[in-house]
């Protein structure tokens, strides 16, 4: 996305790293990323017209490296709600993003535990 919005993107299903479910978070400018493979993507830009362009592109990735991991994210699931600053702009997002806090704090959640569990491989995610 080019500006900040309340994008959607879609969590990996079960077993593939994710739930499943859909999460609307901050966005702003935000990025993909390309050349990763399917194991790495946790989440992917999901039909949005907030984001256009973006559609299934890789918005979170994660992976395993040494015997650490990481996670990348282009959307700011850190990023709650009422953190944003009261503007036009920002008024209008908030709504979308106060009703998907629950799924988003869920997904940040899930991609923090995946950090702080023992070596292990992507299967585990």
């Amino acid at each position: 996305p080019a500006v900040a919005a309340a994008a959607g993107i879609q969590a990996a299903p079960a077993g593939e790293g994710g739930d499943g479910g859909a999460v609307h978070a901050y966005v702003n400018g935000g990025c993909w990323f390309d050349g990763v493979t399917s194991e790495e993507v946790v989440a992917r830009y999901a039909h949005d017209p907030e984001c256009s362009g973006c559609e299934g592109k890789p918005a979170i990735i994660a992976g395993c490296h040494g015997a650490g991991r990481w996670v990348l994210s282009g959307p700011h699931i850190e990023y709650d709600p009422s953190q944003l600053w009261s503007s036009e702009f920002h008024d209008a997002l908030r709504p979308r993003l106060v009703a998907a806090n629950p799924s988003r704090k869920a997904l940040l959640r899930h991609l923090l535990m995946y950090l702080l569990r023992h070596r292990g491989t992507l299967s585990c995610l």
